[in-house]
């Protein structure tokens, strides 16, 4: 606490009155605002300096007896190692050589790959799946769980607090909260979907472990029974919270992996496709679909079969500035600041803006991004 207080007086008492100045008396900004601030602005500068390079993919479709669907398979490179396509010219002299080659499977790799249950929330990884699959914004969400945390009318049960406290970075889940998940999991699912071992974040750090992770406080006050006592927003949210701190309990999904490459001539295609073997928690919480184009006993693909070729222009480009949720992510890996505390970064966010459109700023000169973050931190 004593180090937060100085942190307040070494940039927070810095940064406030130029808020003030600048943009409107009475605004407050202090450590976690000033960071988010300064991630922005390396943000611009990497805008400002990058230079766009044009390139360009190139997908055949193949017609595969018995699928549906053809395979799309993606331009690698040559048979001696992979290259980018980097002019029309090249892509021209590709498609020329593609025009009369047959194209053959010179290697299947078969393999399989886990995919780990994911951790209960914490403060920033709620905010950040709220903001992402719910577009939600951080006070929004912060709003509602305090709401789902205090309280909700339940029929014949009064109010009830249904979640945990809202404001922790801790991954820790109390032991009666896992064994009265392993039950529920056991009696709904099946022994085999309980997962055996503890899912806990491994933080090397430093984190203030006085609250357990975002979690349902009686895993069986399931989203369906509790839909009618809450409103649209609140079932969404609590949904989301169930969900997650459920298939943290589960086990793993499996996949089982393909890889081919398809050469033609000195060219070379590959297509990666999986399939989900084993769901485990993707039983109850999942976030992708599966690819798969079913079994390769064709060994030579005929210039018959090739459906056509999709040559596609593009060019690189800087990644946006952050939005709230990646933004809160990067400033809780770099700084380490508590969850509660990354949620003020929307502070920073909302001064961009000002200081982008108040017209107050540009009259007071031609101060940039940069120029002020250089001022406060």
């Amino acid at each position: 606490q004593q180090e937060r207080r100085v942190l307040d007086r070494m940039v927070g008492y810095r940064i406030s009155p130029l808020l003030w100045a600048k943009i409107k008396r009475g605004l407050s900004a202090g450590r976690v605002q000033s960071v988010a601030l300064r991630i922005i602005c390396d943000r611009e500068d990497e805008i400002n300096a990058f230079i766009p390079e044009e390139y360009w993919t190139l997908d055949a479709l193949f017609q595969i007896k018995g699928e549906k669907k053809p395979l799309v398979a993606k331009y690698y490179g040559t048979t001696e190692g992979k290259a980018a396509i980097s002019s029309e010219e090249e892509l021209n002299k590709i498609l020329k050589d593609l025009k009369d080659a047959d194209f053959k499977v010179t290697d299947v790799k078969k393999g399989e790959r886990i995919k780990k249950a994911p951790l209960p929330f914490t403060t920033s990884t709620l905010q950040q799946e709220a903001s992402k699959v719910l577009n939600f914004s951080t006070q929004k969400t912060m709003r509602l769980a305090q709401q789902l945390y205090e309280g909700v009318e339940l029929k014949d049960a009064g109010t009830v607090g249904i979640i945990t406290y809202l404001r922790t970075d801790s991954t820790r889940v109390a032991e009666e909260a896992v064994a009265m998940a392993r039950d529920y999991i056991t009696e709904t699912y099946g022994s085999e979907y309980a997962a055996q071992d503890t899912t806990e974040k491994k933080n090397g750090q430093k984190i203030q472990d006085a609250h357990e992770a975002i979690r349902p406080t009686n895993i069986r006050y399931t989203p369906a029974e509790l839909k009618d006592s809450l409103s649209r927003d609140q079932f969404r949210l609590y949904q989301l919270i169930w969900k997650r701190f459920t298939a943290s309990r589960m086990s793993n999904a499996r996949y089982e992996t393909t890889s081919v490459k398809i050469d033609a001539g000195n060219h070379r295609f590959t297509v990666a496709a999986s399939k989900l073997a084993y769901d485990g928690f993707m039983s109850v919480y999942r976030d992708d679909e599966d690819d798969w184009y079913g079994s390769y006993d064709s060994f030579y693909f005929k210039r018959s079969e090739v459906v056509n070729f999709f040559p596609e222009l593009d060019m690189n480009v800087p990644d946006n500035e952050p939005e709230i949720g990646a933004l809160s992510k990067k400033v809780e890996r770099e700084q380490n600041w508590r969850g509660k505390d990354t949620a003020l970064k929307m502070i920073a966010g909302m001064a961009i803006a000002l200081f982008e459109s108040s017209k107050d700023f540009h009259s007071g000169g031609n101060l940039s991004i940069n120029r002020i973050s250089a001022q406060v931190i």
